[in-house]
């Protein structure tokens, strides 16, 4: 299925980790980059960590782009929400510029409010808020923790592999089963944040969209992670659980059948999320390609509501996290949104609900 797609994606550091092999100097810069890190992450190892009262869970990864953190982080929370635990989400600003803050919940709906925050944390206040989730954004992430220690039994610390400073009682690292070391699918030579080693940390790997590789390539693949790694590796597979219609509405994702839409996306691989699309059975009339956490404008409204007046679609389908940022904007088109969560396969569902329960039942 083709149809036209409108580009708004940093061209090279997207090339590099989703549609090509790095050049000889791209993957010096990669290597470079990955050991610069890691070095920076064994300095912080030989001090003593924060350790909150909260008993804290990290979710991260090794490879830059999508690796399926923010569906686990929902799961996550949605699992301890369940099991009567106060929860808090934590994590730092995107550009390093807004002051450290706990987030009410009324500020999901307004623009300021918006203005550096994390999208992911912004989408799960908004879903989870009313249920006494509660977020906090600091660069530092002990300070941060030892700001929301108080109310929280769990925190959940978003994008924190490598911010070893803070004591955690589970570090999850997350990997996409399509591409989980990059387009070179290599584990020696993908675009790492740290070197494979680093492994040696987890207590947990998450394999996301294991259901959309064949059964002799996850095998092979949770061998070469278990190659640097004794923590259990949890195969999953993603699930739409959720339509929200125009009015937001949660309506049967059945409904997407046969609709002919423009999709947008700000996410890791927005490639893999008009692949879901097709799947569902939407005819996308065009797609918008934005940057991971990009911030909407009345600007981007206009060209997409343009193309969506030319192209004869009825209206646009994104995903709940740039629902989230477009809701604040003034004149919206007809907006649907799905909302992703995962489920681990059935031969992993013992060991990891084994896991959450014995962190809320731990000592320290």
């Amino acid at each position: 299925m083709t149809y036209p797609i409108h580009e708004h994606r940093a061209p090279l550091v997207r090339k590099v980790i989703f549609e090509r092999k790095p050049d000889p100097l791209e993957r010096l810069a990669l290597n470079a980059y990955a050991q610069a890190s890691h070095k920076r992450v064994q300095k912080h190892l030989r001090e003593a960590p924060f350790k909150a009262d909260s008993k804290v869970v990290s979710v991260g990864n090794l490879v830059h782009g999508g690796t399926g953190k923010t569906p686990l982080v929902r799961h996550l929370v949605s699992m301890f929400v369940a099991r009567g635990a106060s929860v808090g989400v934590l994590r730092s600003p995107y550009g390093g510029k807004e002051n450290d803050r706990l987030v009410s919940p009324s500020e999901v709906d307004t623009q300021d409010g918006l203005k550096d925050l994390p999208d992911e944390a912004l989408m799960l206040l908004s879903e989870f808020g009313s249920k006494g989730v509660s977020l906090g954004v600091f660069k530092d992430r002990s300070f941060g923790a030892k700001a929301m220690e108080e109310n929280c039994d769990v925190i959940v610390a978003d994008d924190a592999f490598q911010f070893v400073s803070l004591a955690r009682e589970l570090d999850i690292v997350c990997f996409r089963a399509e591409s989980p070391f990059g387009v070179l699918n290599s584990i020696e030579h993908g675009p790492l944040r740290e070197p494979v080693s680093s492994l040696d940390r987890a207590g947990m790997i998450w394999i996301s969209g294991a259901d959309k590789v064949d059964r002799i390539f996850l095998q092979k693949l949770v061998q070469a992670i278990s190659n640097h790694t004794n923590a259990p590796v949890i195969k999953a597979h993603d699930v739409f659980t959720t339509l929200i219609d125009p009015e937001g509405n949660a309506v049967e994702i059945d409904k997407l059948k046969g609709r002919r839409l423009v999709a947008l996306s700000g996410v890791g691989d927005p490639v893999r999320f008009e692949g879901d699309l097709i799947r569902l059975g939407v005819d996308i009339a065009a797609a918008f390609r934005f940057d991971d956490h990009c911030r909407y404008n009345s600007g981007t409204l206009t060209t997409v509501k343009r193309v969506i007046s030319s192209s004869g679609a009825e209206g646009l389908i994104c995903t709940e996290k740039d629902r989230v940022k477009l809701r604040t904007l003034n004149d919206l088109p007809t907006l649907w949104s799905l909302v992703l969560d995962v489920e681990p396969f059935k031969e992993d569902r013992k060991i990891y609900g084994k896991l959450i329960d014995d962190l809320l039942v731990k000592d320290r």
